[in-house]
């Protein structure tokens, strides 16, 4: 996919993320991140993501290079810690202070175990945004069962069943195939999350810039904007819309003191015109009782006796 916005590649630049993950499937979704212009800081234990120790041998390895780990965690800052002792903690807890994102896959019981739970960094960060990513999702009964994408992805997530020829053994995956996968919509996801989280100091700007003009004067401003808005009117306003008078969705009644009174047409027009034509006013408790009866042969008499029996009004 490529897309042409006139921009370099740092979209998220001053973006910090706070990467508790290892392996593949977490720290591939912080890479894009990275790759874009975040700042991630992968967060590992005093003997390093295990990851580390893998090397790939299929003719592209080098002699220094660890090509897996290169294509997980590139262009990332990496921080040593021991979140088993209280000072590693909370110096983990004072970085998250200062960060956007907190992105791990521990789960659930180590992160509780370890008391970073999204309430705990919450308390120390109102606005960070908690992104987990597990193999068996964070409910149910099987939830802190390990899982990966061979396990998870490929045999439990059906792919394995479809992608073999019937008859034939289970077909074995390609290595972290699931885990590249699932990364992209977590990083999807981070990046929604920050989008989402933007507006709400956002709308407090607008709402702010608003308390500056009257009604009268930011209209005659958006009109001159060729996109779709609205400022919200009162009932007073919207009886005097233009737009509404135009096009005949209001229209007046004369009631019976001779007051005339607008009134909202139904929501079909007609030839043009949403407005009757000829509009009458409601009608008083019975008035119409005389002519309507008479229809069906009820005689003024017979009407007389029922309006005396408080049949009929």
């Amino acid at each position: 996919m490529s897309t042409q916005m006139g921009l370099n590649n740092a979209m998220f630049a001053g973006v910090r993320v706070i990467e508790l993950a290892q392996f593949v499937f977490v720290p591939a979704a912080g890479v894009v991140l990275a790759d874009l212009g975040a700042e991630v800081i992968k967060i590992e234990a005093l003997s390093g993501d295990p990851y580390r120790t893998l090397r790939i041998a299929d003719g592209r390895q080098t002699q220094s290079a660890n090509l897996a780990m290169e294509q997980n965690n590139r262009g990332k800052k990496s921080l040593a810690l021991d979140l088993k002792r209280a000072e590693g903690r909370e110096l983990l807890l004072e970085l998250a202070e200062t960060a956007d994102i907190f992105l791990t896959s521990l789960r659930p019981a180590a992160l509780e175990r370890l008391s970073l739970g999204v309430d705990e960094l919450r308390a120390r960060n109102p606005r960070l945004i908690y992104v987990r990513g597990n193999g068996l999702g964070f409910r149910g009964e099987e939830a802190n069962r390990p899982g990966y994408d061979a396990s998870v992805f490929w045999a439990r997530g059906g792919f394995a069943h479809v992608l073999t020829p019937p008859g034939q053994p289970p077909i074995r995956p390609r290595p972290a195939l699931g885990d590249h996968a699932g990364a992209m919509n977590i990083a999807f996801g981070m990046a929604a999350a920050l989008f989402n989280r933007e507006p709400k100091a956002l709308i407090t700007e607008l709402a702010s810039a608003f308390k500056l003009k009257s009604f009268a004067e930011w209209r005659s401003k958006f009109h001159g904007w060729d996109a779709p808005w609205e400022l919200v009117q009162n009932i007073k306003e919207l009886a005097a819309d233009p737009q509404a008078k135009a096009n005949d969705y209001l229209f007046t009644v004369r009631v019976a003191d001779g007051t005339d009174v607008a009134v909202v047409a139904g929501p079909v027009a007609f030839n043009g015109s949403a407005t009757p034509g000829k509009p009458l006013r409601s009608p008083d408790l019975g008035q119409h009782s005389e002519e309507v009866l008479g229809r069906i042969g009820v005689s003024p008499e017979r009407l007389g006796e029922l309006r005396e029996n408080n049949i009929v009004r």
